[in-house]
């Protein structure tokens, strides 16, 4: 699962109208194939909305409208099929009884993925580390400030794997552009980030700043938008561990 991706800032023109989700997700070792196309297009979906629907039932639709899925065992009490995908020989184990709570769920023995529990988030767990995709950091490095006084925005990612940290987080505040863009750049220098590319120049309506460590160990990238009375912030970082 690499982790090169870096899902869009607020600010950025983006050239991709495929949701940003989807690209992390592909990168799942084609995990996410079979389960989109297969589970959450088909079988899933009738496992919710017919809730007396036998298991078989759906898996015998699974295999009906997709021929290159096989599906290899079923587990009525539990609610899990495990299906196949006959041009690679991957299998995933998806459990259906989670999507009537609007939760999908699945993992090839490697990798795991959750999509839903809570909305928009998508959770990935695997050998190289793990990723959340929709939702921000929980906690921030101890070199990069909280912007005082932001209102944060939904949507965000966080993740850690193989000695990668990293993570987006998305805020709106009143205060303008340029104030967003000297605040950080001051802060991240004193704590050891020098800017290395200010991007556009500053305007009353987009700035942006990129800094980094001397070691090129932790790197931040701010980008500040200004629509009407209020400032739209975001700011992705990485930190390698190792």
């Amino acid at each position: 699962m690499s982790s090169n991706y870096v899902p869009p800032i607020p600010g950025q023109p983006q050239k991709k109208k495929t949701p940003w989700w989807i690209w992390g997700l592909l990168g799942c070792g084609g995990l996410i194939v079979v389960v989109v196309i297969v589970v959450v297009a088909g079988g899933a979906y009738l496992w919710t909305k017919v809730p007396k629907t036998e298991l078989g039932m759906v898996a015998r639709v699974i295999e009906m409208t997709n021929p290159d899925v096989q599906v290899v065992s079923l587990d009525e009490a539990r609610g899990i099929v495990t299906l196949k995908d006959k041009k690679t020989g991957k299998q995933v184990t998806v459990n259906l009884e989670d999507a009537k709570q609007g939760k999908i769920s699945f993992t090839d023995g490697k990798e795991s993925v959750t999509i839903g529990g809570q909305e928009g988030v998508i959770k990935v767990e695997g050998e190289k580390g793990s990723a959340v995709y929709g939702q921000a950091p929980q906690n921030l490095p101890s070199w990069l400030p909280a912007y005082p006084g932001a209102t944060a925005q939904p949507g965000g990612m966080s993740s850690d794997m193989e000695g990668v940290k990293a993570g987006v987080v998305n805020f709106t505040t009143s205060d303008s552009v340029s104030k967003v863009i000297a605040f950080y750049k001051e802060k991240l220098g004193e704590n050891g980030l020098q800017p290395g590319d200010e991007g556009e120049q500053p305007n009353e309506d987009f700035a942006s700043l990129t800094a980094r460590s001397e070691d090129e160990k932790k790197s931040v990238t701010v980008t500040a938008t200004r629509t009407e009375s209020q400032t739209t912030v975001g700011v992705s970082y990485e930190e390698k561990t190792r």
